[in-house]
């Protein structure tokens, strides 16, 4: 990024990791619209991996009978995106994992029945 002495701004974009970086300059008008751009840039989702060994019976959420909350590291705000990946077709299928709610940094799942062993699940936080 250069400033020049008449307050026009150049900044290189690079698209991508291995892109060469693209360049456009700004002028003093201009200066929101790059500042709108950086306020949208989506930051790369952080997966974080979650045993879990204990369920809790819930009512009234049929078809979930039972559910599980996790307490994630990565900062959660009010627009983050918290997704469950399905990265075991067979526990997925046989207990339907859903993402109940988040509130704060904890993440509650729900499931349709109650796992017999351990369950290792990966969430996707950001993006």
């Amino acid at each position: 990024m250069a400033i020049s002495a008449n307050l026009e701004l150049t900044v290189d974009l690079p698209q991508d990791a291995t892109d060469v970086p693209a360049q456009m300059s700004a002028d003093n008008d201009n200066f929101k619209k790059i500042d709108d751009w950086a306020g949208n840039v989506a930051l790369k989702a952080k997966s974080e991996y979650f045993t879990i060994s204990s369920w809790t019976e819930v009512e009234n959420k049929a078809p979930y009978k039972y559910s599980a909350t996790v307490t994630a590291t990565t900062p959660i705000g009010d627009d983050t995106q918290v997704e469950l990946v399905n990265s075991d077709a067979i526990s997925f299928a046989t207990y339907g994992f859903a993402i109940a709610g988040v509130s704060g940094q904890d993440i509650t799942i729900y499931s349709i029945a109650q796992p017999t062993s351990e369950i290792n699940l990966r969430i996707d936080i950001g993006g």
